[in-house]
């Protein structure tokens, strides 16, 4: 919440659902004015908080299905309805693979969304042939050139080639990307402090950062969060040398890897050659009927004006030379 203050927009709230004084679940939100309406999400961008969606006390093993769907439910209709007076126009909040059941979302008139991620158990030992073709090539090729593997603290590193590659992409990005990347500067130092993560960097021979990679974990599995390659060195096969020696690294624990992320195209497309296994959760949405209607007359003038201006540009396919 620190973190989430001093860089984004908005108040950072969490929303918490009580029986008596025991708290039995909730969710965080970014609560935030967007013009007329106010909206909220319980996250800040896909690749850096997927999931921060409701949360659930875990009931004891012998509950009956009925019952714990009846408790879920009563959560679910309380937060919903808590939203609803709270003045929300728009709200979304994305939510963990083990939560699972979003049916009483719908049942509240949400929508819901399936997103996907990948998630890996390493063999034991691991090795270059469990992995797809561009994998071993690319791995084989890394090696050949010396690349190293290190475990650093040094986070300007890893920035400087955050914003190097930040400012390739297209300029409408960069006001969120800068303040994605204030917010990692702030988040990192904290969680390493915690001993919750640890920051990799792939080294050449002459030095150079090839790639880099945060790695979150708790107690259930390692998340490979926040990974940078630079691009002066794609064609090193570096990006997957450094998955590759992370998978080993980190298959010593027996725990799963959760890659993070599998719905871009080119990201699912590397991902995929690791031989993960693909995991859906899901995201719920709710929006009141004038910010519906509010949204369709936007996209209807938009793209009016922009037919408009398209057909002012072209030339007219009615008009022949002699």
């Amino acid at each position: 919440m620190t973190a989430c203050d001093k860089v984004f927009p908005g108040d950072h709230e969490i929303w918490g659902c009580f029986k008596g004084e025991e708290l039995i679940g909730g969710c965080p939100l970014r609560i935030y004015r967007d013009g007329i309406f106010r909206k909220s999400t319980s996250f800040l961008w896909r690749t850096i908080t997927p999931y921060n969606g409701v949360v659930i006390k875990s009931l004891p093993k012998e509950t009956k299905v009925r019952r714990a769907e009846s408790i879920n439910r009563s959560i679910i209709q309380s937060l919903s309805d808590a939203f609803e007076k709270e003045g929300i126009s728009y709200i979304k909040l994305m939510n963990s693979p083990a939560f699972i059941d979003v049916r009483p979302f719908v049942w509240c008139g949400w929508r819901n969304e399936v997103i996907y991620t990948y998630y890996l158990m390493p063999h034991k030992p691991v090795q270059v042939e469990h992995f797809s073709r561009v994998v071993r090539r690319s791995v084989k090729k890394a090696a050949r050139l010396g690349m190293t593997l290190e475990r650093s603290e040094n986070i300007n590193e890893y920035f400087d080639l955050y914003l190097k590659v930040l400012f390739r992409h297209h300029s409408s990005w960069l006001p969120y990307r800068k303040m994605v990347c204030r917010f990692l500067r702030i988040i990192v130092p904290l969680l390493y402090n915690e001993k919750k993560c640890e920051m990799w960097l792939l080294r050449t021979l002459s030095g150079d950062v090839a790639s880099g990679e945060i790695v979150l974990f708790d107690n259930k599995r390692t998340y490979f969060w926040s990974a940078v390659n630079n691009p002066d060195f794609f064609d090193t096969g570096a990006p997957y040398y450094l998955k590759f020696r992370l998978i080993e690294e980190y298959s010593e624990n027996h725990r799963e890897i959760d890659m993070i992320e599998a719905d871009t195209p080119s990201i699912a497309h590397f991902k995929a050659g690791f031989n993960p296994r693909i995991v859906p959760h899901y995201a719920v949405e709710k929006s009141s009927t004038i910010y519906r209607a509010f949204s369709t007359l936007y996209n209807v003038c938009y793209w009016n004006l922009y037919s408009s201006l398209a057909k002012k540009r072209s030339p007219d396919s009615s008009e022949t030379k002699d």
